[in-house]
């Protein structure tokens, strides 16, 4: 499998317009859809594990990494001409470097790395800022060993003005870094959270927190218009719900692989991701 560090990928997209797309997968149809609807782009695409709790028992028995990892193994066996794509985590909220929350996401981030994992989300976003550098060095240390891809969620919802989120986001990155950790991607409310105020709030972001590019939380309001996320320096698009999640007793895989595809292709075949694979092939090759 053409299975990369989001490291790599975004080093690759350095200098282009091209952003990584890395969609919450919730059935092992979606995941299928998506490595066929980026092979027919020759898109990189990631594909993300997001538990959205931090629930020890269910970790481990409704979202268990090496469940996803041969999901998406046996999907990619079905794919002609596979793209290279990035699995990825995002995990729940942590806002104290010890306790029952701690201890299950850290749990769970091991065994994430184990799997073959390569790229691993935080959410710092309801931590106050003189924890961050703890929480993050806690959970971290073999992912940063490894140098495998970092994003870390530093704020979430409408909870502040443009001006008071970049200020917050300014000074957490800065307590981060006094522990030595660099995140690739500071994420950031998507559309869905902020509405344009996300697209205002990257843009100023962005120099501050260079040489970490910014991510957006993947709206499913509307596809993102291409000339403001390339203004805004936005490099990846994590999560969100776009895909949506299987509901009910009764699932139909062959309906979640069909709107899945729809909406990985639309994603897919325009000019922010299109391409993508070969542009990211070329820097890399170029790279001494």
């Amino acid at each position: 499998m053409p299975l990369l560090n989001s490291r790599q990928v975004l080093d690759g997209l350095r200098g282009t317009a091209a952003v990584l797309w890395m969609p919450s997968v919730a059935h092992p149809s979606q995941a299928g859809a998506i490595l066929r609807a980026a092979a027919h782009c020759r898109a990189v695409v990631g594909l993300s594990l997001s538990p959205g709790t931090s629930d020890l028992d269910q970790l481990r028995s409704e979202h268990n990494p090496n469940n996803f990892f041969n999901a998406t193994r046996q999907a990619a066996e079905q794919v002609d001409h596979l793209a290279p794509f990035v699995l990825h985590v995002d995990e729940a909220p942590v806002d104290r470097p010890a306790g029952p929350v701690f201890e299950a996401v850290r749990d769970h981030l091991s065994r994430c790395l184990d799997a073959g994992f390569t790229s691993f989300g935080i959410d710092l976003s309801t931590c106050e800022i003189q924890s961050a550098p703890d929480i993050a060095a806690g959970l971290l240390p073999q992912v940063l060993d490894l140098e495998l891809g970092v994003v870390i969620r530093l704020l979430v919802g409408r909870q502040h003005s443009v001006a008071r989120g970049a200020e917050r986001v300014s000074l957490l990155v800065a307590s981060l870094k006094t522990v030595g950790i660099s995140a690739d991607v500071i994420l950031l409310p998507g559309i869905d959270e902020l509405g344009q105020d996300a697209i205002a709030l990257a843009e100023t972001v962005a120099p501050m927190i260079a040489p970490s590019g910014v991510g957006l939380v993947d709206s499913s309001r509307a596809s993102p218009d291409p000339e403001r996320i390339e203004r805004a320096f936005v490099r990846t698009l994590v999560a969100g719900n776009r895909l949506g999640k299987p509901s009910g007793d009764q699932i139909d895989p062959d309906r979640l692989e069909a709107l899945a595809y729809m909406e990985a292709i639309n994603i897919l075949s325009g000019r922010m991701t299109s391409g993508s694979a070969p542009r990211m092939a070329r820097t890399l090759l170029r790279t001494p």
